[in-house]
């Protein structure tokens, strides 16, 4: 008799294996994109921040210099404390909570015009999205355990492929509406990772309730 060999939680079925399958391709596609997104939104920022600052908010060419010299060590000091924090709690959840604050930072940044709040806002848009890259090759490796190195190497390529997608975007964005506009572009893509961190999350949870 199969039955006494079935998961008491459910019952073994076609669909339920066909589920589990969409699940699996469903979350590396949400892996890849997450990537994708983070690139780009990283890009939007770092690339455009000193130019911004020199431009839309009259700071001098030695401090709009400093801004990204300051983003970048705050970045060094995020992966420190990420890797801490990845420890002791998920990574999912720690990917979710850094994004959400990472682009509430950029948009602090991008739409106040004091200074202070500027630099402080792009440190601490460095020091919340400093964990998103090397987490979420964490994540997929753990995901796809079985096939770690080859899930990582794809994810890494393809995703970090935003690299080459997003000056082109950013390029295009600011002879057509101008370089302010195009900085809004940084903290929509954050956003748009956020969003797909919640539904990877999600996919997750339901996976486990497959789980045989």
């Amino acid at each position: 008799d199969i039955s006494k060999y079935e998961s008491p939680q459910i019952k073994m079925s076609a669909n339920i294996f066909k589920s589990v399958k969409l699940d699996r391709k469903a979350i590396f596609s949400l892996l890849i994109l997450a990537l994708f997104l983070y690139v780009c939104g990283e890009l939007a920022l770092t690339g455009w921040i000193p130019t911004f600052l020199r431009t839309e908010r009259a700071i001098s060419e030695f401090y709009a210099g400093q801004a990204i010299s300051f983003f970048w060590l705050a970045m060094i000091a995020g992966r420190i404390i990420t890797g801490f924090l990845s420890k002791k709690f998920s990574i999912l959840k720690i990917l979710i909570i850094v994004t959400l604050l990472s682009t509430a930072s950029m948009i602090l940044g991008i739409y106040s015009t004091n200074i202070i709040w500027i630099f402080t806002s792009i440190i601490l848009a460095g020091l919340f999205a400093a964990g998103l890259w090397p987490l979420l090759i964490a994540e997929g490796g753990i995901l796809f355990s079985e096939n770690r190195n080859s899930a990582v190497s794809l994810i890494s390529l393809i995703g970090g492929s935003g690299g080459l997608f997003v000056p082109f975007l950013l390029g295009f964005v600011y002879r057509q509406l101008g370089l302010f506009v195009a900085m809004n572009l940084s903290y929509i893509f954050m956003f748009l990772l956020f969003i797909c961190l919640l539904v990877l999350f999600f996919i997750i949870k339901r996976k486990k309730k497959y789980i045989i």
